[in-house]
């Protein structure tokens, strides 16, 4: 998922809490009832023939893997866990 969405790819997948962090359905990506398959394939349809809001999100998901989930923001986050 942050591999995708750092080469500016907005990512479908099912609504897990696990991606609830990275993936802000709407805004960085879809998120799909979990299961919900005909939904997944209707999102992957949508942003496929919707070439403006595709680059929007995989816009939006660059920048927030560049300010939240960095080598920089992860090694800091990790400072305030172990400094309290």
């Amino acid at each position: 998922v942050l591999e995708s969405m750092s080469a500016a790819t907005p990512v479908i997948a099912f609504d897990l809490p696990e991606l609830q962090p990275a993936i802000i359905d709407g805004v960085t990506g879809m998120l799909v009832p979990f299961g919900d398959c005909s939904r997944a394939a209707a999102a992957v349809l949508h942003l496929l023939n919707d070439e403006e809001t595709r680059q929007a999100m995989g816009s939006q998901a660059r920048e927030l893997i560049q300010e939240s989930f960095s080598t920089v923001a992860c090694v800091a986050a990790h400072e305030e866990i172990y400094r309290g």
